[in-house]
């Protein structure tokens, strides 16, 4: 086939008008294109009942053809940049993009690559031709002076496409990465109008709100998924600490900063109690709020346990734990790995002669929620508690104060994990004292 750089190809411009005019009319975007056999559509057909367009799988090969043949002869004739990024440009002269009306480029076959890779995001989104090139273009428009009037609605419409392209391929590193560079040009312009007015609480709570929605459309769509819950760490150490105000840039939050967006974190992990990215997510808060506080001493005991283990996160674990059927099954395992992280924060901030208190008040904690008891008729989690308590002692056996003292405890879960249902006396102790031990 003869390649036009000046024409669209044929085929793909049929789709991509079609796409665009459902665009219109719809007051949601379109759903991704669903291929199906030759018996059931010839080529396209829009179901306006259920919102979405179904595409046959022989006339979408010829489409990825056209596209695929474009892109090689532009990518071989046209290496240089765009235009010089300095360079003043009439908006009025520029061409018009199909998908979504943009005046993004001077030349045809710029507009046409353009239209052609967002029509390839809705026919094979996981195709590496799309993302690193879209990145590259933006990245020369966004530089180039006579484009701000289109700034906004363009990165509103670019930033929906690719969670749109998300929300169907989930899975794909390269689209999440494309995310993140959208989200941080998208917020960079929000914050050179409306955030000026706003404080920093105020800027916070705008952004967490704003992704709120799309994050627990990700977390919903399969177990554990990394990449949703990355992006939570993205937004909290990389996006928010670039576009509020701060005099700390090791620190950038301050405590009533990090306990709002603790508490979004939260009503996220509510959602999915076993999701281990949420509780990694909780960690790094918990350690930012103990950087919030003097550096000059160790802190006390209660005051570090105050903030790790606040009453959000408190009522947060004694709800999940309260409701114990097979869901909470599949989170004590999670939940263990985020009591020993936070063990781990606890330890570091204290005066070493402090950490049995710690430890203990690890096993109050374990008695409180009777945990021990709900766990007994799994052999397997009664030996993930165990050695959660022998990974624990360990980290504070090394230091003299505590070694005699460690020992007995050693000596106690040895000995009593055998007949823990009999109500062990390390975890049914009911004054907590110990008084064996100290």
């Amino acid at each position: 086939m003869i390649v036009d750089l000046e024409l669209y190809p044929k085929q793909s411009l049929r789709l991509l008008l079609f796409i665009n005019e459902q665009e219109k009319q719809s007051k949601k975007s379109t759903k991704f294109l669903e291929y199906c056999n030759e018996e059931e559509v010839k080529e396209f057909q829009y179901l306006g009942e259920e919102d979405r367009i179904i595409i046959s799988e022989s006339f979408r090969k010829v489409v990825r053809a056209e596209i695929r043949e474009y892109i090689d002869l532009y990518m071989e004739q046209y290496q240089e940049p765009l235009n010089d990024k300095e360079e003043a440009l009439d908006i009025n002269e520029k061409q018009y993009t199909v998908y979504g009306n943009f005046q993004l480029f001077n030349e045809q076959k710029d507009t046409i690559l353009w239209d052609l890779l967002t029509l390839l995001i809705y026919l094979d989104s996981m195709n590496p031709q799309i993302w690193d090139r879209r990145a590259v273009l933006i990245g020369e428009l966004l530089q180039r002076i006579g484009l701000e009037s289109e700034y906004m609605r363009f990165l509103s419409s670019e930033l929906n496409l690719t969670k749109l392209a998300l929300c169907h391929t989930f899975k794909y590193g390269e689209i999440w990465s494309y995310l993140e560079y959208i989200l941080t040009e998208y917020y960079e312009r929000i914050k050179e109008n409306e955030f000026k007015s706003l404080n920093n609480d105020e800027i916070i709570n705008y952004v967490l709100k704003d992704n709120f929605e799309f994050i627990c459309l990700q977390i919903d769509s399969y177990e554990h998924n990394y990449h949703a819950w990355s992006l939570v760490n993205w937004l909290i150490y990389e996006l928010i600490p670039t576009i509020i105000s701060t005099d700390d840039s090791n620190n950038p939050y301050k405590y009533n900063e990090i306990r709002m967006i603790e508490s979004w974190v939260i009503k996220l992990l509510q959602r999915h109690p076993s999701h281990y990215g949420g509780y990694h997510a909780l960690v790094n808060l918990n350690e930012s709020k103990i950087n919030s506080q003097s550096k000059s001493n160790k802190l006390e005991v209660c005051t570090v346990i105050g903030l790790v283990y606040p009453k959000e996160i408190i009522d947060m674990l004694r709800i999940i734990i309260e409701c114990f059927d097979h869901h909470f099954i599949n989170c004590f395992s999670v939940i263990l790995g985020f009591r020993y992280a936070n063990f781990m924060l606890l330890i570091d901030s204290v005066d070493e002669r402090s950490h049995l208190q710690i430890f203990e008040n690890e096993i109050i904690w374990f008695q409180k929620q009777d945990l021990v008891e709900k766990m007994s008729k799994s052999p397997k989690h009664l030996e993930e508690l165990r050695e959660h308590f022998y990974s624990i002692l360990s980290e504070i056996s090394s230091y003299n104060y505590n070694k005699s003292i460690i020992q007995k405890f050693y000596d106690l879960l040895d000995s009593e994990i055998q007949i823990i249902r009999q109500e062990s006396t390390l975890f049914y102790n009911s004054d907590c004292s110990y008084k064996g031990l100290v």
